[in-house]
């Protein structure tokens, strides 16, 4: 959801004209919700499939999910998704002075 005009801020202070774009939709999922095999799986891979994806945290994720940090981060790890490192990643170019 973006407020204002162009040129602002969407909720989650990401900026709606520089979004990464992501194949899909991520379910939002209520409090205590059970899934079945197959709906486990369809999440599972969208989870990871958004994760790949650049700009997407796990806490975007659970943001748009409504799943907790723990839950998403166990998900990636039964995937065997490589984890990030956490945190702003500065350039591995040489800084030259």
């Amino acid at each position: 959801m973006t407020l204002g005009t162009r040129g602002s801020t969407t909720l989650d202070g990401s900026r709606p004209d520089t979004e990464p774009s992501f194949p899909g939709r991520l379910p939002l999922v209520k409090k205590g919700a059970r899934f079945s095999e197959q709906e486990a799986d369809d999440f599972l891979h969208k989870v990871v499939a958004a994760y790949e994806t650049p700009g997407y945290s796990i806490r975007r994720i659970c943001n748009e999910t409504g799943r907790s940090y723990g839950a998403i981060h166990r998900l990636l790890c039964v995937a065997r998704v490589a984890m990030r490192p956490q945190g702003f990643q500065h350039s591995t170019v040489a800084r030259t002075q």
